[in-house]
Parts: C-alpha cells; structure tokens; sequence
C-alpha cells in the first residue's frame, strides 16, 4: 500500500537543498553543485533531521564515495543505519540523527515492502545473488547502479 509522505503541518516541502560543507564555514562553495545534495524536509514528527538539524556544522562522511556506501549497515530489526567508521556513525547519529523512531520506522516499512515483492517473485536464489552482485559492482564512474527491474 503507497502511502503519503509523513509531514509536519503546515509543512508543504517534499524536497529541499542541503550543503554538505557549510555555507558559513565555506562561503566559496556555496553554489557548487558538488557541495550539495537533495534531502527530505528534516522535520518530522517533531524531531530534526537531517538539514534541520546538522544546521552549519560539516560532515566528514563522503556522501558520494564508495567507502561511505560500504561502511553502511541497516538493522532488519529496528531499522537502524549504522556505519563501520566510528566518527561517521557519530556524526550519522548526533549531527544530522538518521536514526530518530520515524526515521527508522519508514527503513522498516521499507524493508517490508521489499520482502513482500521478493515473496511474491519467487526468484532463485542465483537470480537473487545476480541481483545483488549487479547492485554491489559499481559502474565506470564509481557509482552503484540503484535500478533493479521487479
């Protein structure tokens, strides 16, 4: 069942910018498109996240590195995000707090939503591990392909 995005009221934004080294701390990078990143509103339910709540502190985690991708783990049960790289996983957790309850909540309904599909396909389990094998590879450009026809 789709459902509508989880939002504050009064809060229309489905979208917004964010840069990734702060406009503060680094005037000059403020309209390079390498600093910035499209994000969800970071408030939800209250709570700051993401945007809203790393303000303009920097991160150190590279958003768009292999490295960060392969550090990162998900909990099956509570729907944590985790990083191997503990300054990371701190800064995942007290600068920009992906693990609030709705935040972890939605991995969790997400997951669900992935298991009913993968229960409806019937697939093997090579078909599977292609898949994964696909997923895992990243392209000429370093970048991991997302896409997988179900």
């Amino acid at each position: 069942m789709r459902t509508n995005p989880v939002r504050d009221l009064g809060n229309r934004e489905t979208t917004r910018i964010d840069h990734i080294q702060s406009r503060t701390d680094n005037p000059d990078l403020e309209l390079d498109y390498s600093n910035m990143v499209i994000c969800w509103p970071g408030f939800i339910d209250g709570n700051d996240h993401c945007d809203k709540s790393k303000g303009n502190s920097t991160i150190s985690f590279p958003l768009f590195n292999i490295n960060l991708q392969n550090s990162i783990t998900y909990s099956s049960k509570e729907g944590t995000i985790k990083s191997s790289n503990l300054i990371w996983d701190s800064e995942i957790n007290k600068i920009v707090r992906l693990n609030n309850n709705r935040l972890k909540f939605n991995r969790l309904q997400s997951l669900e939503g992935l298991r009913a599909v993968l229960e409806k396909k019937k697939w093997k389990t090579s078909e599977l591990e292609d898949k994964l094998v696909f997923l895992s590879n990243p392209d000429s450009n370093g970048s991991l392909n997302h896409t997988v026809v179900f």
